[in-house]
C-alpha cells in the first residue's frame, strides 16, 4: 500500500536527518536494486511514480556521499605518494558521490516527498556543509604540503613523465599513435569511463592517474604533457622575441 512505502520512505529520511547513513542505506539498496537479470525488486510504487523512484536515487547517493567522507577521516596523508595512493585506493568516490548528489538534487521535486520542506533543507545543509569542510581541509593540507616539499611530486607520479613514460615507448616501435587529449577530465570520471570500457580493454587496466603539475590551469597541464621535460623539469621554448 502507499501508506506502508511512505513509511519506510520517512524513515529513510529521517536517517539522513540524524546522519545515519548506514540506515539510510539499509532501507534504500533493497528498494534500488536488481534482483536478476531482466527483474527487479522495486516496489509497485516506485515502477508507477518515477518521482519516488528519484527520491530514493537521492537518498542512496546522499547516505554514500556521508558514509565516504565519514570513513575517510580528518587527518590527511603526510606525502605526495601517501595523498596519492589514499586517493586512488577509494577516496576519489567521495567526488563521484558529490557530483552525483549535486545532479539529483537539483532534479527532485521537493514537495511531493517532504511534508515539511524543512527537513529538505535540514538534509541538504548538512551535506553541504559536510563536504565544504572535507573538501576545505584536503585543499588547506594539499597547500601546505606543497609548500614544504617545494612542490617537488615524485617523479613516477609527476605529469611532466607522462610523455616519457607512457608515448615514448610506444613510439620506439615505429607504429602509429594516437594521442588524445581531453582537458579536464577528472579522475573520478576517469574511473567511470574505465568501468564502461571494461569490456573492450582485454582485461588491461586502463587507467593510471597522475598529479597534475601547478597551477592546475590548461595551459600548464597541457603543455605539461607533451616532451619538454629535461631531467626532471621543464624546459621551455621561447620565440625570437623572447
Amino acid at each position: 500500500f502507499r501508506f506502508e512505502s511512505n513509511i519506510i520512505l520517512d524513515a529513510a529520511l529521517a536517517a539522513l536527518r540524524t546522519s545515519e547513513w548506514n540506515r539510510a542505506l539499509a532501507f534504500a539498496e533493497p528498494r534500488l536494486s536488481e534482483e536478476a537479470p531482466g527483474e527487479s525488486s522495486r516496489t509497485f510504487w516506485l515502477k508507477q511514480e518515477p518521482a519516488r523512484e528519484l527520491i530514493w536515487k537521492w537518498i542512496e547517493v546522499t547516505a554514500r556521499l556521508g558514509r565516504e567522507i565519514r570513513n575517510s577521516g580528518e587527518a590527511m596523508p603526510a606525502s605526495f605518494r601517501a595523498i596519492y595512493e589514499t586517493y586512488v585506493s577509494g577516496e576519489w568516490k567521495i567526488d563521484r558521490y558529490h557530483r552525483e548528489y549535486r545532479i539529483l538534487t537539483n532534479s527532485i521535486t521537493t514537495q511531493t516527498f517532504f511534508r515539511n520542506i524543512g527537513d529538505y533543507f535540514s538534509i541538504r545543509n548538512t551535506m553541504n556543509r559536510l563536504y565544504r569542510s572535507w573538501a576545505d581541509g584536503r585543499s588547506r593540507a594539499w597547500n601546505t604540503l606543497c609548500v614544504k616539499e617545494r612542490f617537488a611530486v615524485p617523479e613516477g607520479l609527476s605529469q611532466r613523465g607522462f610523455f616519457g613514460r607512457s608515448v615514448a615507448p610506444l613510439l620506439q616501435g615505429k607504429r602509429k599513435t594516437a594521442l588524445i587529449l581531453v582537458d579536464a577530465l577528472r579522475y573520478e570520471l576517469g574511473e567511470e569511463l574505465a568501468r564502461m570500457l571494461a569490456d573492450y580493454a582485454n582485461g588491461q587496466k586502463i587507467l593510471s592517474p597522475m598529479l597534475a603539475e601547478l597551477p592546475t590551469i590548461t595551459a600548464v597541464g597541457m603543455n605539461a604533457l607533451m616532451p619538454v621535460e629535461q631531467e626532471g623539469t621543464l624546459d621551455p621554448v621561447f620565440d625570437k622575441t623572447g
